[in-house]
């Protein structure tokens, strides 16, 4: 237990256990420092049968080999408030119980966790089970908080939230996100056509994979648009894809197409920009990723319903703004809400959770595992985008709706491959099982 709040539920709970007849003992962490009154009151009420012990320089070396006997850790030590960096003795603790073969359970986040970032100040509990009580916090849920715990269980205990708050949600398994069934009278048409303009001779492979996500998505039809000189790097393009080129004139790219992808592997080319001017210029949804995100700044944006959709990571979201990948670690969610009401633009934040950001909102979606840590996976994830912007969504549910396929195709991909080893390319051939989970049979 710490001296916090959240040391006040641990000692609570001990109570609780020793009601129903565990053996419990009690450690408070930090003997010099005071107690909140919550705590006061919970050590005040704890049975005088319990053991409680303040932790000193002479008893350490017995907390560890209790901590090495135990079944069951109450982590007590950090709630959500400010933490201090965990270092010395308290880095000893934490890593000792993670060594040790309890099984640990974390109040509202893991210890060392930043409940603002999800960042670890030092080290962290490493917790088989975390309980959050009442409500998801941002450190649950992103970048290292999710190697922190191992399972999370929401704990409903009545408490009543400011509904004026801005909108901050955590996207579960949406019932109503249906892909309707194809019709037998029907053509390729019916299913929209994307186009995907990118690739450079270098990175001829990030359009095409676009493309064929797209397709195995349920798109009818899905283009690539290359520059003339470099057409030659696309000769051994997929049968299905078709393949135009340009030259001077952007606008040549427009026709009947029901949605755009920009930037896979289009390099820092002279005249990117032209092109990105042209497709915002047309009406139908434009999703911007890779090389194509950082020309954002360097445009206008029009203010009308058009879908604009850009899918950066940590790193290309911090260049776009002007920031180090620190800065944007350590305060995500206001930088994209600051971005987001600046711009009238939709943010798709890559990370082990993914965030959705529009208009000061913010959206989580925790689907995917780490071996989507991969080259090519943001191409496969912007086709896949390409094709449910095109269905009779809102552009929040098409996001959604993406976002879980792209991470349940590369669920199933693992479990044929392992985390490791699986490609890119992989997860575009599971896109149709993954697909079928949300027709309206299943």
């Amino acid at each position: 237990c710490g001296p916090g709040n959240n040391g006040g539920d641990a000692l609570v709970i001990a109570q609780k256990l020793h009601e129903i007849k565990q053996q419990v003992s009690v450690w408070m962490l930090f003997p010099n420092v005071n107690p909140t009154d919550e705590t006061k009151a919970a050590l005040k009420a704890l049975d005088s049968n319990i053991s409680v012990t303040q932790l000193n320089p002479s008893n350490t070396e017995e907390m560890y080999r209790l901590i090495n006997a135990t079944d069951y850790i109450i982590d007590g030590i950090f709630g959500i408030g400010k933490i201090r960096p965990v270092e010395g003795r308290l880095k000893t603790i934490i890593e000792t119980i993670n060594h040790s073969k309890a099984t640990t359970i974390s109040i509202d986040i893991p210890s060392g966790v930043n409940a603002a970032n999800g960042l670890i100040k030092g080290a962290a509990i490493i917790a088989d089970y975390t309980l959050i009580v009442q409500a998801y916090k941002i450190g649950n849920l992103l970048h290292q908080a999710k190697d922190c715990s191992k399972k999370n269980i929401l704990v409903n205990v009545g408490i009543v939230t400011d509904i004026d708050q801005p909108k901050h949600e955590l996207l579960t398994t949406n019932k109503n996100l249906k892909i309707p069934s194809r019709k037998h009278f029907s053509h390729k048409y019916n299913y929209g056509n994307t186009l995907v303009v990118g690739g450079h001779k270098t990175m001829p492979g990030a359009p095409q994979m676009a493309a064929l996500a797209a397709l195995r998505t349920g798109s009818g039809l899905a283009s690539l648009a290359v520059r003339e000189n470099e057409r030659m790097y696309f000769l051994n393009t997929a049968n299905e894809i078709l393949v135009k080129s340009y030259d001077s004139n952007p606008t040549d790219l427009l026709g009947n197409y029901h949605s755009y992808v920009f930037g896979p592997g289009f390099g820092k080319e002279v005249g990117n920009k032209e092109v990105l001017i042209a497709l915002l210029d047309d009406e139908v949804p434009l999703i911007i990723d890779g090389d194509g995100i950082a020309l954002i700044s360097e445009v206008n944006i029009p203010k009308n319903d058009k879908a604009i959709i850009i899918t950066p990571h940590v790193g290309e979201f911090a260049k776009l703004i002007g920031k180090t990948t620190q800065d944007v670690l350590e305060d995500t969610t206001h930088l994209l809400i600051d971005f987001t009401k600046k711009y009238p633009i939709w943010v798709l934040l890559k990370g082990p959770t993914t965030i959705i950001a529009e208009n000061g909102n913010l959206y989580f979606v925790e689907a995917g595992n780490p071996g989507l840590a991969k080259a090519g996976s943001g191409d496969v994830l912007s086709g896949v985008i390409a094709t449910c912007v095109m269905k009779n969504l809102s552009t929040l549910n098409a996001l959604e709706l993406a976002v879980n396929i792209h991470g349940k195709a590369a669920d199933l991909t693992e479990e044929q491959f392992g985390e490791e080893g699986y490609l890119a390319s992989d997860v575009i051939q599971n896109l149709p099982k993954a697909v079928a989970l949300y027709k309206p049979s299943k």
